[in-house]
């Protein structure tokens, strides 16, 4: 089988979901190739980097994960090379970071020396709907990226991974101030 592979970017298409994939540093770019994959399909991004740690870079990175994800009404899953990697003098502290359209689902353990893995359900179908609500998310008519279709299927442990709030209309207290001033 051959498969088409585009220095433009490519997008995997699952029967539950399709994502596209970036690396490291593309997330700290003016415009990361996540906002083109995001505007010709990709559901959910993942970012496979080995970023290293310096102080205040962790929130950071946090806070760019969390705005890209609002940015593209997408699920971006982050992953950091961890404690492990020793090809170079750098520390890595295996920071891992689940988000959802601007909200924290999951983040990791740093500087574990264990192996870590988080986990969250996304909810592709509400992110696809807050797509349509958004008017400036509009797919350009030209396609550039790649497109493969992967037959996947999906798996389910039975178990949720996700909070949900029992009471969606009502502000919680934290949230309450917000509405009465």
């Amino acid at each position: 089988e051959s498969i088409p592979v585009s220095s433009d970017g490519m997008i995997f298409h699952t029967p539950f979901a399709s994502f596209g994939i970036e690396i490291c540093e593309d997330l700290w770019m003016p415009v990361p190739p996540s906002s083109k994959l995001a505007m010709q399909g990709a559901d959910i991004i993942f970012n496979l980097s080995a970023s290293n740690e310096l102080v205040g870079k962790n929130a950071y990175r946090k806070s760019l994960v969390l705005q890209q994800s609002g940015r593209c009404n997408a699920a971006y899953v982050y992953a950091s090379a961890g404690c492990g990697e020793s090809s170079t003098d750098l520390v890595f502290s295996g920071a891992a970071t689940i988000a959802e359209n601007a909200t924290l689902l999951a983040e990791g353990k740093r500087f574990s020396l264990d192996n870590e893995m988080i986990i969250s359900d996304i909810d592709v179908v509400a992110l696809r709907g807050d797509r349509l609500k958004n008017s400036n998310f509009i797919p350009p008519q030209e396609e550039s990226v790649s497109e493969i279709e992967c037959a996947l299927e999906a798996v389910s442990t039975g178990k949720w991974y996700r909070k949900f709030n029992p009471y969606p209309f009502i502000p919680s207290p934290e949230k309450e101030d917000e509405y009465l001033s």
